[in-house]
């Protein structure tokens, strides 16, 4: 049983999108793992290790999903046993982005989360977003003159989450840098009236009680 569950395409993602609210009441689940470049996949699992382990969140891993190569189809299943396996009040999907495997999670898991009379009710739906998302927009965004705009903003502990993105060694890139996660962090801080903050875009909320994202940010 988890609060929150966060379906996170890839390893890393988790972290980049909600670092700043991940604690002990989050269940997280990788989709696939692959090796990036000199970088083994256990390597790369021992980097989700050490995420989880800094944040206290537990993770489950799909090792036998190939990565760039997401159906849809086979996601919308996984995701509704992991509802049924953890009954979470709130789950997190990613934003849509240029990443093929980001579309198809969010595709997944919405229509995972659609009104079922087999499946558990999850009261809340939230997107999470990430930098390089918003640095290049998913394509219907673009044409449309407009990007991802959250309107649920939590105050964050900004040195919290980038020492967990630091655990992701291999993935430090120029289009994610520590720099931008902060950059951005900053930008949704201001706009929350605070000093640092993650944005979340509600899909569906319909108990919001349960929705305490920053429970652990603001020390109680």
């Amino acid at each position: 049983m988890a609060d929150f569950l966060l379906v996170s395409p890839h390893v890393d993602d988790e972290v980049l999108g909600c670092g700043g609210v991940l604690d002990e009441r989050f269940h997280v689940h990788y989709c696939g793992v692959e090796p990036f470049r000199e970088v083994s996949g256990e390597e790369r699992r021992a980097e989700a290790r050490a995420a989880a382990e800094l944040l206290g969140f537990t993770f489950s891993l799909d090792d036998d999903r190939a990565v760039n190569a997401y159906r849809v189809e086979e996601l919308v299943g996984r995701i509704e046993v992991l509802v049924a396996e953890h009954r979470p009040a709130t789950v997190l999907l990613p934003c849509a982005s240029y990443n093929q495997d980001h579309r198809a999670v969010l595709d997944a898991g919405l229509t995972a989360l659609r009104p079922h009379d087999r499946n558990p009710w999850v009261a809340n739906v939230l997107l999470y977003e990430q930098v390089h998302a918003v640095l290049w927009p998913h394509r219907e965004d673009l044409t449309a003159g407009r990007a991802f705009q959250p309107t649920l903003l939590v105050p964050i502990d900004l040195e919290r989450k980038l020492a967990a993105y630091r655990c992701h060694a291999s993935q430090l890139r120029a289009m994610r840098s520590p720099e931008a996660v902060a950059t951005l962090a900053r930008w949704r801080g201001l706009q929350a009236g605070c000093e640092h903050a993650e944005g979340f875009l509600p899909v569906r909320v319909t108990d919001p009680v349960r929705l305490d994202l920053g429970r652990l940010r603001r020390g109680s």
